[in-house]
């Protein structure tokens, strides 16, 4: 209801049920594949707090550019505390703008260490790519996502088959079945303000 006043019903697509943001991600894709397959897509998290909309801005339109060189790209957040609900980014010290490993929520000695290096940040899920490029690094790390992902494209406007489709699908987040495994992962700094909703103290801190 909220977003009718925005976006076009046909531009909502609904999951028929819960499989994570890997299969997500796919889904919409290959709905904007099958209308514009020379697409950028940027995907975001729903529950983030962002502010400073115009430096928010430019880093998509940065993060879009960076996406041609086929690389997935990734916003990354510089840490203020060594926070134990967020995932993390380490910078090649040699590419300010590749990513050399992705950390998933680590205990809370290990956040203190992290955050201590220059080259660290948390990641914030926001990632921009080309479809091809998504599709080479699903064939890469996670193949079993691709017969599906092709028969999404195949049967796009067919609900029930789309249903039978998602029941067959893995259930991973994204940085599970790509970015901690990838090669290929850019990331650029926030210029703008961040932080996660997801939970309470999140919200209070707001």
């Amino acid at each position: 209801q909220d977003l009718r006043s925005l976006v076009r019903d046909e531009n909502i697509i609904s999951e028929p049920e819960k499989k994570n943001t890997a299969m997500a991600i796919l889904y919409a894709s290959a709905h904007i594949y099958q209308r514009n397959p020379d697409a950028t897509i940027t995907s975001f998290p729903s529950d983030h707090f962002i502010s400073h909309l115009t430096n928010f801005d430019k880093d998509i339109k940065k993060a879009t550019r960076l996406a041609q060189s086929d690389s997935i790209v990734t916003i990354g957040i510089k840490p203020n505390s060594p926070s134990t609900s967020f995932g993390y980014i380490i910078l090649d010290p040699k590419d300010k703008e590749k990513v050399k490993t992705f950390i998933e929520k680590p205990n809370l000695n290990e956040a203190k260490k992290l955050i201590s290096q220059n080259n660290c940040f948390w990641n914030s899920g926001i990632y921009t790519f080309k479809t091809s490029t998504l599709i080479s690094e699903f064939q890469q790390h996670s193949k079993d996502y691709v017969p599906l992902y092709r028969k999404l494209l195949d049967n796009i406007n067919r609900p029930q088959i789309i249903k039978k489709i998602y029941s067959l699908s893995p259930s991973l987040p994204i940085d599970t079945a790509i970015s901690e495994k990838s090669h290929n992962m850019k990331m650029i700094k926030a210029s703008f303000t961040w932080n996660d909703i997801g939970e309470w103290k999140s919200i209070y801190q707001e």
